[in-house]
């Protein structure tokens, strides 16, 4: 960018603590973090996904101005459509970024997509916030998806944006940009945290960030996990990479 702001952003299927890593970024100096801000990917998500010239539109007439207009010296994004094509978009328009690959066990994931009722393909959840199992662009293309079960479809979403992100990251890394891949685990438990801030080049925020290591952001009610789906989970699995081509 002309200012030459050192623009961050996340690959993460959703439901892996990417609302918890704005708040906690948020404690660094310099660094303006914020989680799905507007104007939102998510607005064009939908049809995004499947046009990249619209990804890259968005890119250029409002994501990148907006990011101007705030002129910080770092900026933090979290929101997880960035994987559904604007991360594609962004590196055919050639911006410098740095990314975080951000990733949960894909059944706790899929599971609390779930029980959200954000089902890819089919519920106005799933349609707005997800990848659709018939975008030509998917990395892990379904055969008949349309025979798949609801949990099978969420977990199918979290395979895809693991192999996005397996594809995304090396290329941005060509390109010259840091990448850091972390884990939800890793954030609360571990040195995640502190590991991003080392490799985005970032100032230690303590003790601030103390202060805010143990919120919860965005979580499940508790009863939530009282659901689960009726069939096996393991052989609801295997049918989703049975049905991968």
């Amino acid at each position: 960018m002309e200012d030459q702001t050192h623009m961050i952003f996340v690959l993460s299927p959703g439901r892996c603590g990417t609302g918890y890593l704005a708040k906690m970024m948020a404690t660094v100096p310099s660094v303006d973090a914020r989680h799905e801000p507007q104007p939102d990917f998510a607005s064009v998500a939908k049809d995004a996904q499947h046009d990249l010239s619209l990804a890259r539109t968005f890119w250029t007439e409002k994501k990148l101005p907006a990011i101007r207009a705030l002129g910080p010296e770092v900026y933090f994004e979290t929101s997880h459509v960035f994987a559904h094509g604007f991360a594609d978009a962004l590196l055919d328009l050639g911006m410098p970024a740095d990314v975080v690959g951000l990733s949960r066990s894909p059944r706790q994931t899929a599971l609390s997509l779930w029980r959200r009722r954000s089902i890819p393909g089919r519920t106005g959840r799933g349609l707005n916030y997800l990848l659709h199992p018939a975008n030509e662009h998917n990395r892990l293309p379904l055969s008949h998806w349309e025979n798949l079960d609801d949990y099978q479809l969420c977990y199918w979403h979290v395979l895809e944006i693991e192999a996005r992100t397996e594809e995304l990251l090396p290329r941005f890394e060509e390109r010259g940009a840091r990448t850091y891949r972390t884990s939800i685990g890793d954030l609360v438990d571990g040195p995640g945290f502190n590991d991003i801030l080392d490799a985005m080049e970032l100032p230690d925020p303590r003790p601030e960030y103390e202060t805010r290591r143990d919120w919860r952001v965005n979580a499940n009610p508790a009863h939530y996990n009282e659901v689960w789906p009726e069939s096996n989970l393991n052989e609801l699995e295997a049918g989703v990479w049975d049905a991968a081509r």
